[in-house]
């Protein structure tokens, strides 16, 4: 089913002059916090045919104070509800929730009839009338590739919907390493594979002097007498993996014989600490820590992967008059994923039946949206990541995020999947493109923003009343940052966090909560 036709508006409300001061004051604020507004709106409602774990983002609009958007997950009976405080009339709220490759959105309007009064207003939801069939079949469901799944196959591990939606395992046996040695003359001995199982099979040897080779069948020159150990670490195409190692003993005349058993990098007689083995390090940031060739116990990538895109206008830079031109029906989109090897394969979801498997694609689309892009990558080391985006324009081609704008003029756009900083957009001194969750907030808020200009920056939180309640300096780096706030000792209440780096300013709205 094609996923560009207009979300549906669906819409009730529920009215009700009785008071009660204390409805859903767990839910968001605490009474304190809650006695600043003169008014609340009671929201409920249902999700026709959601899925488990699907989230709705609720929004005061139409000039509605204070300007707020809370997150809420659905239970599960398909039902949720929250609690609005707000400070003027007529109040409007609106609740968006993503459905398959579609936005759903419903809003209604709340009267009061005096200071304190509850309006209850009930926005129901349907995913059942569009969106996109999951790899199982299920409408709008979890399924979609790049997800988990369960071959149902005890051998394989990391198992998951592949593009061409088949639930796909990677296999975790079937390969023995296995080798023999033999003396080809003073001081010489070669080293033979005879390692089984699947195949093809990369080979790499832990030599006795410390070095390692993938040569098939090695062989060694001693240059003094002693103990020695040598190790075989064989790998297949499907993940499987073997260690075997032998003790060789050199006398003073260059005679080899091999002794029974060895001992492993942490000095254990036949211990499984084998170079090439998993370790631990002892640094918490580090991932994959294996023994090396020296029982060095070595770290290695510090991060998971993580896919993240970034949806803009595409513009025209005058570096004259320092000036930017929207170009109608055009958006880029930068591909911002991080961690991990560092080398990802990428499957592009552009939301209206079509994919992509290009690192860079350009793609067109038939409507004005909007349409939820999905970017997963795989960095070909057990780490998979997948992040979706909205994407749509308004009836004069302009960027309009997850709402869509007036959808007159049916138009079509296209997005360019952009390098890293390849737009020439890094010579103005701006800020852009701020996020920050969760919110509301308890203890700790991820503030996330586009940065074009290396440097510090002023972070600080207003309360309402525009009086500075936390302040501190923090470096940005060129491109896409990322900042921890801590906001335990806030109280709870409405608050802006502005950063500025001299040249610009951006700011967000946030509550905290107990």
């Amino acid at each position: 089913m094609g996923l560009n036709n207009e979300p549906k508006l669906n819409r009730s409300t529920m009215r009700s002059s009785f008071r009660s001061l204390f409805f859903g004051l767990a839910t968001l604020l605490s009474a304190g916090a809650m006695a600043q507004y003169p008014y609340y709106i009671a929201l409920s409602g249902t999700v026709g045919s959601c899925y488990s774990g699907q989230v709705l983002t609720v929004q005061t609009v139409q000039g509605t104070l204070p300007q707020q958007s809370y997150t809420v997950t659905v239970n599960s009976n398909c039902t949720y509800s929250i609690t609005v405080p707000v400070s003027n009339q007529p109040a409007w709220l609106e609740v968006t929730t993503a459905c398959g490759g579609a936005f759903q959105v419903g809003s209604d309007s709340s009267q009061f009839n005096f200071i304190g009064d509850t309006a209850y207003s009930v926005i129901d939801l349907n995913c059942g009338g569009g969106g996109t069939y999951d790899c199982l079949n299920i409408l709008n469901g979890p399924n979609m590739p790049g997800t988990p799944c369960n071959d149902n196959d005890p051998l394989t591990v990391n198992d998951a919907w592949s593009p061409t939606c088949a639930c796909q395992g990677v296999n975790v046996q079937n390969c023995q390493a296995a080798f023999s040695i033999a003396q080809i003359g003073p001081w010489a001995i070669q080293a033979t594979n005879q390692s089984s199982g699947v195949t093809p099979l990369a080979y790499q040897w832990w030599m006795p002097d410390g070095t390692t080779s993938t040569v098939t069948n090695p062989i060694h020159t001693f240059t003094a007498p002693g103990t020695y150990g040598i190790c075989l670490t064989i790998t297949s195409i499907n993940a499987c993996t073997s260690v075997s190692c032998d003790t060789i003993y050199v006398d003073s005349t260059g005679t080899i014989s091999l002794q029974p058993g060895y001992y492993d990098c942490m000095g254990i007689p036949n211990g499984s600490s084998l170079p090439g083995t998993p370790c631990d390090d002892g640094n918490p940031l580090s991932t994959n820590d294996t023994w090396t060739a020296n029982c060095a116990c070595v770290g290695g990538n510090t991060t998971p992967c993580n896919a993240d895109l970034w949806v803009l206008q595409a513009v025209t830079y005058d570096s004259l008059n320092q000036t930017t031109t929207p170009i109608p029906y055009e958006l880029w989109i930068w591909n911002l994923s991080s961690g991990g090897s560092g080398t990802y394969t990428t499957f592009w979801s552009f939301g209206d039946g079509s994919s992509s498997t290009a690192q860079f694609p350009t793609h067109t689309y038939a409507g004005n949206g909007p349409y939820l892009l999905c970017l997963t990558i795989d960095d070909g080391m057990g780490c998979t990541s997948t992040h979706c985006d909205s994407v749509s324009i308004d009836s004069n081609g302009l960027y309009t995020g997850i709402m869509g704008g007036g959808n007159d003029r049916q138009n079509g756009f296209t997005i360019n999947v952009q390098g890293y900083q390849t737009t020439g957009l890094n010579e103005q001194s701006m800020l852009d493109g701020i996020a920050a969750w969760p919110n509301p907030v308890a203890n700790e808020l991820n503030i996330a923003l586009n940065n074009a200009v290396s440097g510090s920056a002023d972070v600080t939180v207003l309360d309402m009343e525009g009086r500075v309640v936390h302040a501190e300096r923090r470096m940005l780096a060129n491109g896409r940052n990322q900042l921890l706030l801590q906001t335990s000792t806030l109280s709870p209440g409405l608050y802006t966090v502005r950063i500025s780096n001299g040249a610009a300013s951006i700011s967000q709205r946030f509550v905290k909560v107990n």
